[in-house]
């Protein structure tokens, strides 16, 4: 019986080759100037839509949130300070500048959307109503 030398399970260092010969080699791997999209969970019920918004290190002023053409509009805009002129070597992963556009059924009632950000989280909640509401486009406060 032949064992295998090496084996994936989740948890386990699996190096990625390239990074190293990035970093031996000088290869700038950020993503400068980059715009990414933010990872959400919408459910709804009877009543409402809820919608998590996972925006870590953020803080609350740096979330734009607006309400137009019956869609939510999520926008980032933050500034990285990197301190004792330091640079990143890799920086796989960007959060400085963050949009995302989320349809809303036409039964929501756009005028009582509510919104809270804690620990990374930001929730909006959507109340559900029997008329479709339609309204100007609006800012939505974040609490």
């Amino acid at each position: 019986m032949q064992q295998l030398k090496s084996h994936i399970y989740p948890g386990e260092y699996v190096p990625d080759d390239t990074i190293d010969d990035d970093l031996k080699n000088g290869t700038d791997r950020t993503l400068k100037n980059s715009i990414s999209n933010c990872m959400v969970n919408v459910s709804e019920d009877e009543s409402h839509i809820k919608m998590d918004v996972f925006l870590p290190g953020l803080n609350k002023q740096d979330i734009n949130l607006e309400v137009k053409n019956n869609c939510i509009h999520i926008f980032v805009n933050h500034l990285e300070i990197l301190t004792n002129n330091s640079k990143f070597l890799v920086h796989e992963f960007e959060n400085s500048r963050l949009r995302r556009k989320i349809k809303l059924p036409q039964q929501s009632d756009i005028a009582f959307i509510t919104a809270c950000f804690d620990h990374g989280i930001l929730k909006i909640h959507v109340p559900k109503c029997k008329i479709p509401t339609y309204g100007k486009p609006h800012r939505i406060a974040i609490y």
